[in-house]
């Protein structure tokens, strides 16, 4: 998909290091996040500031957060300030359509089924 591919290369080529971590939920839904630890100025054996957990709403994706660029966006302004960005993605968005047992192509009733929460 050409569409999630980008938003990595972006932070590549604009050498920002990162990492994807995913999370299953108690009901089996699989989320992809993204973790930025450190600022493009800065290196992995430097110390690592707090952790900041960005959430976007319905809709939306993590990329909401760096979207507007570098010099302009909230996600890189609280990352070059030292912080340890995470950008979790809610279930269901582009980046978190997997489960372990449902398919939101094949069975979209049980997949978009959010009621036992």
């Amino acid at each position: 998909m050409v569409y999630i591919f980008f938003q990595f290369v972006y932070l590549e080529r604009n050498n920002y290091y990162y990492e994807n971590h995913t999370i299953k939920t108690e009901d089996g839904y699989i989320l992809l996040t993204v973790r930025i630890p450190y600022g493009k100025n800065a290196s992995s054996n430097m110390a690592i500031g707090p952790p900041v957990l960005f959430m976007h709403c319905i809709l939306c994706t993590f990329y909401d957060f760096l979207n507007a660029g570098p010099e302009r966006a909230i996600g890189f302004e609280i990352l070059e300030q030292g912080y340890d960005v995470w950008l979790l993605n809610i279930r269901g968005n582009t980046y978190s359509r997997k489960h372990v047992t449902l398919d939101p192509d094949l069975n979209p009733s049980g997949f978009w089924n959010f009621r036992k929460l």
